[in-house]
């Protein structure tokens, strides 16, 4: 982030100082250096105090958890801090209010290959929600293949070399229903034998992934860093969420463990609470923080509501097919 404000400030700067030598005439050099003071200048100012106010919030989240930081995975160090979205999040999350569509049919891909109804899948992402959940996706894409579970979790380990992407399902591999990456959710055609319950519930944790730490456009990177930094303290606790798919993560490389768990505690504890489980409070505090960031006025009662019906008109309709 702070790198990447530098170079546009140079280049910003570099630019207008050639330009501003490459007019001729006295007149126009007057009406162009009048637009660089009116609109370069202010706009570099907010960049660069943006950018500070940043450094200074990093700064004083690493000085009291030294310790923690050096336990932070270098590829969420790096997620944090060299993201230049980050430093706009005031406008992002103005801006996001203000768009009539929050989120386009098209977005949703190659739906027309599946069994599982895109309307049911639209309207459980658009309509439950928060809206700065919805606003993170950039795609949910169906693929018609099978896709193994990293090896980095643990399993599929014993094969050599790693399973790979198929249309068919071998055995002793271990497959995922769906994945994130990038705001980019895939569902594979293993999530066509669910019931639309499950395959819900696999949603909210996917949708998840696409607003967690090192991923969410709505955070600056103080609240990054301290968003990881509570899920590793909470990863660590014994009066932790205990989910079964965080708890057989196993890594032998400490960091590379750490990072998986943190990504999947965080969808677990987002899932459970959108689906008004119970959880620890620290886990419910955690879940309650960030869905206010992202939507001052989301119910989770009322939404939870909305998508059980929902799921029971899909059920009962006639585009249930398979499903149940």
């Amino acid at each position: 982030m702070v790198f990447v404000t530098i170079i546009a400030l140079l280049i910003i700067c570099t630019c207008s100082i050639y330009l501003i030598k490459s007019f001729e005439t006295d007149k126009k050099r007057g009406w162009f250096e009048k637009l660089i003071m009116s609109v370069v200048v202010p706009a570099s100012s907010v960049l660069i105090f943006l950018t500070t106010i940043n450094i200074l919030s990093c700064l004083t989240v690493v000085q009291y958890s030294k310790q923690l930081w050096g336990e932070i995975p270098a590829q969420y160090q790096y997620s944090i801090l060299m993201s230049p979205t980050f430093s706009l999040h005031p406008l992002y999350r103005t801006i996001f209010i203000l768009s009539p569509q929050l989120f386009s049919d098209t977005k949703f891909v190659n739906f027309e290959q599946s069994r599982i109804p895109k309307e049911f899948m639209r309207r459980v992402v658009e309509e439950t929600l928060p809206k700065g959940f919805v606003f993170n996706i950039d795609k949910i894409e169906f693929v018609d293949y099978y896709v193994p579970v990293n090896q980095e979790y643990g399993h599929n380990t014993h094969i050599f070399p790693p399973p790979k992407m198929s249309r068919e399902r071998e055995p002793g591999v271990t497959y995922i229903l769906a994945g994130a990456k990038a705001n980019k959710i895939i569902i594979t055609k293993l999530m066509e034998i669910k019931s639309l319950s499950e395959i819900t519930r696999i949603i909210l944790h996917e949708v998840a992934h696409t607003s967690g730490p090192g991923q969410n456009r709505f955070l600056i990177v103080r609240e990054h860093i301290e968003l990881v930094l509570k899920l590793l303290s909470r990863i660590k606790s014994s009066d932790r969420y205990h989910s079964s798919y965080v708890e057989e993560i196993s890594n032998s490389n400490a960091l590379v463990n750490n990072s998986n768990k943190i990504t999947e505690y965080f969808a677990e504890i987002i899932e459970a609470y959108l689906s008004c489980k119970t959880l620890p409070a620290e886990d419910e505090e955690i879940c309650r923080e960030i869905i206010y960031k992202m939507d001052p006025s989301f119910n989770v009662k009322d939404a939870f509501q909305r998508r059980m019906l929902i799921i029971e008109k899909f059920k009962t309709g006639r585009n249930a097919g398979f499903l149940n």
